[in-house]
């Protein structure tokens, strides 16, 4: 009990859940720790850049069958902790919920909130009413992931075992590279990820016009709004950008925009990268990793679709002096102290304890300043 193994369920190999996973297994109070995904890494995130380097081989499974997935749980220690990516559609989770229940496993849920926008969203509240009673009657805790992610579980009954949780990211292998120096009247912004409507790319493919100039733009990712980058001098394409050069690129920005149209952006990996190498986010609200930027010293959060308003938070930032050497320093700082697999795997070992009576004051929110 003193030291639980630990089972992930996730539906495909997740590279943003790996760094907590690697920390975890790193702990001496921690046994085992296996990943069980139902897929490997999808081909369209592989051509973004994401790569699913695992855990060691022999505790992970990708693709088991149903007799496995019931097999791994009733063969896992008593005292082990279970945590379900997800409760719906995924055979290794929807298998594998119930015989946790059976075999009395401890265990939780990890998950993003489901999208609450339009008609549908409602249907999806009404769908989680009427399909989670085993879920809500048994789960231990829920890591509700990003901004919207809490409210949510505690809209559909989770109560006061919902905590907020975040993609806990590997701070950037090797030295540190040297740090751009910001010039506010020649700031170098980026944007970094799927090159869709909903990611908000046309927003900032209107920002680069908004500028008129005054302002370097960089590009990475791909998608099918590819072909609407145009030519300019002050606009640089790289397209695909592998995910281990991503540190790289973002060392050499001042600006890293997120300007997503949707809350199915339920954390956005990207923000804590762009933290971890000092860049400046500038963040739709509908992000979940925008309730990092609320205060202005770590990020802007953004509460319009327009260019407008990003380019007045943007050139508001430069303004107040936060683009400066110092301010990258304490956004690296704030990353590696509240935001890297380590921090994430002793908050949620402290969930576990929490939730398991073991005393002392409930956990503190990762993000708190």
């Amino acid at each position: 009990m003193d030291a639980p193994d630990f089972y992930f369920w996730e539906a495909e190999v997740n590279p943003h859940r790996l760094p907590l996973t690697r920390a975890l297994a790193r702990r001496s109070d921690v046994g085992e720790v296996y990943y069980v995904a139902q897929a490997r890494l999808n081909g369209d995130r592989v051509k973004q850049g994401l790569s699913d380097h695992l855990l060691d081989t022999d505790k992970v499974v990708v693709a088991p069958e149903r007799e496995e997935v019931l097999r791994l749980i009733r063969e896992s220690a008593p005292g082990s902790v279970h945590v379900f990516s997800g409760m719906h559609w995924v055979p290794c989770i929807v298998d594998g919920l119930p015989e946790a229940v059976k075999q009395n496993r401890f265990f939780g849920l990890m998950s993003e909130p489901r999208v609450f926008e339009g008609l549908k969203g409602k249907l999806r509240y009404l769908h989680s009413l009427m399909t989670e009673g085993l879920h809500r009657k048994h789960a231990k805790f829920v890591a509700a992931i990003g901004r919207h992610g809490p409210g949510w579980f505690r809209m559909t009954g989770y109560g006061d075992r919902v905590f907020p949780f975040a993609y806990f990211v590997d701070p950037p292998a090797g030295e540190m590279r040297p740090q751009r120096s910001a010039d506010p009247a020649r700031l170098r912004i980026a944007y970094i990820g799927r090159l869709v409507k909903p990611k908000g790319f046309g927003v900032f493919l209107s920002l680069v016009t908004a500028a008129r100039g005054r302002h370097e733009f960089v590009i990475a990712g791909t998608g099918d709004m590819a072909a609407e980058i145009g030519a300019a001098p002050n606009l640089e394409f790289r397209g695909r950008v592998p995910m281990e050069e991503i540190s790289a690129l973002m060392s050499d920005v001042d600006i890293v925009v997120v300007p997503s149209l949707t809350t199915d952006d339920g954390w956005a990996a990207v923000v804590s990268e762009a933290l971890f190498a000092g860049a400046y986010p500038v963040v739709g609200v509908r992000v979940g990793a925008s309730i990092l930027a609320d205060n202005g010293r770590i990020g802007d959060c953004v509460r319009a679709d327009t260019p407008e308003a990003y380019l007045a938070a943007i050139e508001a930032a430069a303004a107040r002096g936060v683009l400066d050497a110092e301010g990258r320093k304490a956004r690296i700082a704030y990353a590696q102290s509240h935001l890297s697999g380590d921090v994430g795997a002793k908050y949620l070992l402290d969930i576990v304890s929490y939730q398991r009576g073991k005393g002392g004051p409930r956990p503190e929110p990762y993000y708190k300043l």
